[in-house]
């Protein structure tokens, strides 16, 4: 095989780098997707279900007084390491408030806590 073969060969089977705007977009979250990746994880660190959006947090899932507010620490703690970080503070009334909520209306309801 000649050199200028070989050129040709490396040339067009290399990678193309990405764009700053692909590598940005990669690893950049929209809120949306930071909160349901960070009520999955957490429902999932906690040992439950992550794949049922019709689940009560309490009935359900066996959240209690004290595992919710457990459980929206883990939330906050996530959303400030995600890129980019997203502010939720929730207090002890918020998570009690959602021990009668499904998995998708707990969800909606950190996503318009969340900044």
């Amino acid at each position: 095989m000649s050199d200028d073969s070989m050129a040709t060969e490396t040339a067009t089977t290399a990678p193309l780098p990405p764009t700053l705007w692909e590598a940005a977009s990669a690893v950049l979250l929209t809120k949306g997707q930071a909160v349901a990746e960070a009520v999955s994880d957490q429902l999932d660190t906690d040992g439950r279900p992550n794949n049922n959006f019709d689940a009560v947090m309490g009935a359900d899932l066996l959240y209690s007084n004290i595992t919710i507010n457990s459980f929206m620490i883990g939330i906050h703690a996530r959303l400030l390491r995600d890129t980019p970080a997203f502010a939720f503070n929730p207090d002890p009334t918020f998570g009690a408030s959602c021990l009668t909520k499904t998995v998708a209306e707990t969800t909606g309801a950190i996503y318009a806590a969340t900044t």
